[in-house]
């Protein structure tokens, strides 16, 4: 299924386009799919998010992000936020059908640092030319899977839930019966660095640097995002949990590996098809190597509902014949309707 040939990358946030209905969906249509299979894999995908971020189910190991308590368990000083959830069809990934239950950060007070610095495609360009300038460099990706979930909060925060927005066999599991209150919703605790918070980026990444330094890998002191190690010859840029590896060595990325599942479940693509959302073709001969976006186009123009013209043009807008002879032209009027709110 993942090809699903209906569905595509998501640019409308948390939506994802169905090609069958001509419209973007958010989870709770997904789940009332008229088409049985697909409304099928989101619920799947929804279940396994639930068990991903508490105790588990089923097949999918729980990472104890949140614990269901009681309402009265809510410290009287701390604000209560809610969930967001958001959907991707992601078909280079091994579970293409993501769904992906985020904490409203903008509910919750937090005072500390939040700013966390990436490689920016300057030095991720670099980077790639530095691999193919560099006699038998070769060039991987690794992605650290649920980083954030590995980190713990300094403090918990707290979120609850609409009982009726939690699939059934979750509810059964967990007995969430008796944590209900009044008004219909069930609480949690919020023990890890959950998406959606403000401290989470940076608490994860200084958890994932440190951990790094205890086996000799640091950044660089000039460039944001570029790590180097103390004695091996292999460098690497990191966005997120998106790892691009030079190395001229198998053995030195077998060890970077081997040093991040300590304490990360990890993900190699020794081919290193894509980094970033950058599809990426080496020609390790030649030295060479293709970039491309495969599909942004398409998308951006379902994204923006671009009905393409019946006679082609190559500018953004239809070309007007100039009055040949005329003493002044005359800017054509835009004569369509104004954005309403909504479109905005």
């Amino acid at each position: 299924m993942a090809n699903n040939p209906q569905l595509h990358k998501a640019f409308v946030a948390g939506a994802i386009w169905d090609q069958s209905l001509k419209k973007w969906m958010r989870y709770n249509d997904l789940i009332k799919h008229p088409n049985r299979e697909t409304r099928d894999l989101w619920i799947g995908s929804g279940k396994k998010e639930y068990g991903r971020l508490f105790q588990g189910f089923k097949d999918t190991p729980g990472k104890d992000v949140l614990q269901w308590i009681y309402k009265s368990e809510v410290p009287k000083d701390k604000q209560v936020t809610y969930p967001r959830v958001t959907t991707a069809f992601r078909p280079e990934k091994e579970d293409p059908y993501r769904t992906r239950i985020t904490a409203g950060g903008d509910r919750l007070d937090y005072d500390g640092e939040t700013a966390t610095h990436s490689a920016g495609m300057t030095t991720i360009k670099t980077h790639w030319n530095s691999v193919l300038s560099t006699k038998e460099a070769k060039y991987c990706t690794a992605d650290c899977s649920n980083m954030y979930l590995e980190s713990v909060l300094p403090s918990p925060q707290f979120v609850r839930f609409k009982l009726t927005q939690i699939p059934p066999r979750i509810q059964q599991q967990y007995r969430l019966h008796k944590y209900v209150d009044k008004d219909g919703y069930v609480y949690a605790r919020i023990d890890k660095a959950w998406y959606g918070l403000k401290e989470s980026g940076k608490i994860a990444h200084d958890d994932l640097v440190g951990h790094l330094k205890q086996y000799g890998y640091e950044k660089t002191q000039r460039t944001e995002g570029l790590f180097i190690h103390k004695t091996r010859d292999i460098s690497f840029t990191l966005v997120v949990d998106d790892f691009g590896i030079k190395y001229t060595n198998k053995t030195d990325v077998e060890h970077l590996i081997k040093c991040l599942e300590d304490k990360y479940t990890m993900k190699v693509d020794y081919d290193a098809k894509q980094y970033v959302g950058i599809t990426l073709k080496w020609d390790y001969i030649k030295r060479e190597l293709v970039c491309s976006m495969d599909g942004y186009i398409e998308d951006a123009l379902k994204e923006f509902q671009h009905e393409p013209p019946k006679q082609h043009h190559y500018g953004p807008s239809k070309h007007e014949i100039p009055e040949y002879g005329a003493k002044v032209q005359y800017v054509q009027h835009d004569t369509s309707a104004p954005l309403n709110q909504e479109q905005i």
